[in-house]
């Protein structure tokens, strides 16, 4: 049904401009409303890609103002994930669970084996936050922030843009209920990687052996 009603309000839109630039006197006239006819729907669309570009040079991307040394864990807002074990050498990873009851736990073992713990009591000092962005936002700014648990202290941040387009993209968007994307600062794998090279500029630790 959205795709007729867009199909519908484009050909309108077309019969408009051709009646318009049909009624207009002269040359100069034509190729002003001709101007007009192209700029209405696409104008800001362009000038909003620009604008991203800029947004992202000055907004966007990795952001490291500090760190902290001989940090055995990290607390993640973001759920469980054993690789910053495996991966990075933390001594033991943090989260909530799905449910938002409690904390769970993995831990390194002495002998390498990697033990999940259950609803324990948070002993991180720091933590990955995330911060989703404001879907309502033409520029959708989501981030990820490393900090002390009590956020008193930011060591960096890595925020990502998303543009919801022009008029035309953001009402076409409206039509199917969601968000279009005209662009982003990072893709998906740019914001994964940049996300721990983050968390490791920021979170120092003295690493015993090395990962299995």
């Amino acid at each position: 049904m959205g795709g007729l009603l867009i199909v519908a309000l484009f050909a309108i839109y077309v019969w408009i401009a051709i009646v318009a630039i049909r009624r207009a006197k002269g040359a100069r006239f034509k190729t002003l409303v001709t101007i007009a006819v192209v700029l209405i729907p696409t104008a800001d669309a362009i000038y909003g890609r620009i604008r991203l570009g800029h947004l992202c040079s000055a907004e966007g991307g990795l952001r490291v103002f500090g760190s902290a040394v001989n940090v055995a864990g990290i607390y993640f807002s973001t759920g469980p994930d054993d690789r910053w074990i495996k991966e990075y050498g933390f001594k033991f990873a943090e989260s909530r669970t799905v449910e938002n009851r409690g904390v769970n736990r993995l831990t390194r073992q002495g002998d390498g084996l990697i033990v999940l713990e259950k609803n324990v009591e948070p002993i991180s000092a720091y933590r990955l936050r995330f911060v989703p962005g404001d879907l309502a936002e033409a520029y959708m700014r989501s981030t990820y922030v490393v900090e002390s648990v009590d956020g008193k202290s930011v060591l960096g941040q890595l925020v990502n843009i998303n543009y919801a387009g022009g008029w035309v993209e953001r009402a076409v968007g409206g039509l199917y209920g969601g968000r279009g994307s005209a662009g982003t600062c990072l893709s998906n794998v740019e914001v994964d990687a940049l996300r721990c090279e983050l968390v490791q500029k920021t979170l120092k630790h003295s690493r015993t052996e090395k990962p299995r």
